[in-house]
């Protein structure tokens, strides 16, 4: 910000000095350049920041609408290209997801074959026990006949 500020006062000062050579017919001295610097107010300084913002605003509002096209042109391309990349990812996946969903239905028919066999043939421990007996004591009286 100070060097574009200097830079607005020495362009105030080359403007002075043509106008000086203008009028007077010759360049301006080194004495009279001092002088001009000297009768400089103490808000030629403020005027030349105010200056200097102004212009470095413009040059950032510049640069970000450049970046920015140029962010958005890249992004679309990125967005481009990885939806041809998902494409040729189409296949394999789709495969996975078929087997997926056939090792998924065959373990649920295994857990529901499972659990209609354990239900439909009511094996009970007690009941198991009380056939044991039976055919024990049963197999007991027929070795007695």
């Amino acid at each position: 910000m100070g060097l574009l500020t200097f830079a607005v006062v020495e362009e105030q000062k080359f403007e002075w000095m043509r106008h000086h050579a203008e009028y007077e017919g010759r360049d301006a001295t080194d004495e009279e350049i001092r002088a001009w610097y000297g009768s400089l107010p103490v808000g030629a300084v403020v005027r030349a920041r105010g200056i200097a913002e102004n212009a470095l605003g413009s040059y950032a509002e510049e640069v970000e609408a450049s970046f920015s096209d140029s962010v958005r042109e890249e992004l679309k391309c990125s967005a481009l290209i990885g939806e041809i990349r998902q494409v040729r990812r189409f296949w394999p996946q789709f495969a996975l997801s078929v087997a997926a969903g056939l090792t998924s239905s065959i373990l649920f028919a295994a857990l529901l074959f499972t659990t209609a066999f354990l239900v439909l043939n009511d094996r009970s421990p007690v009941e198991l026990g009380a056939r044991i007996i039976s055919s024990t004591t049963q197999g007991s009286t027929d070795d007695h006949k």
